[in-house]
């Protein structure tokens, strides 16, 4: 997807505003993948990990940090739709949701990586 490359371009970027630009195109390449999924779970699953390292970002305004955060959890939301079968793939939506203040909806997708996990995988 396209708003990992503005991703990287965040990571690369020397001044505040250049980074604050780079967030803004890759919310913009996000809203663009969310509403036109390609049926690519582990591209939806990479796109909401990103968007998760990125909503970390204490530089970024916190309006831009919530709005990246709310980005993650519909790309995990896409992931986990696409490939409803795959622990990873919850576990780290039940993550996502946690960091966004959704501990009931966490706790269930937590529980669902877990159902769906083989016996030696920790999914704590």
């Amino acid at each position: 997807a396209a708003a990992l490359q503005w991703r990287q371009v965040m990571d690369s970027a020397t001044s505040p505003a250049l980074r604050t630009e780079a967030a803004e195109a890759m919310l913009a390449e996000t809203d663009a993948w969310i509403r036109s999924p390609a049926d690519n779970p582990d591209a939806s699953f990479e796109l909401g990990i990103a968007l998760l390292k990125s909503a970390a970002e204490k530089d970024l305004p916190a309006p831009q940090r919530i709005a990246i955060a709310q980005r993650a959890e519909l790309c995990s939301r896409l992931a986990v739709q696409q490939a409803p079968s795959d622990y990873e793939f919850w576990l780290w939506f039940s993550r996502i949701l946690q960091v966004n203040g959704n501990p009931l909806s966490a706790r269930f997708a937590a529980g669902r990586a877990d159902d769906l996990s083989p016996p030696d995988a920790d999914t704590r």
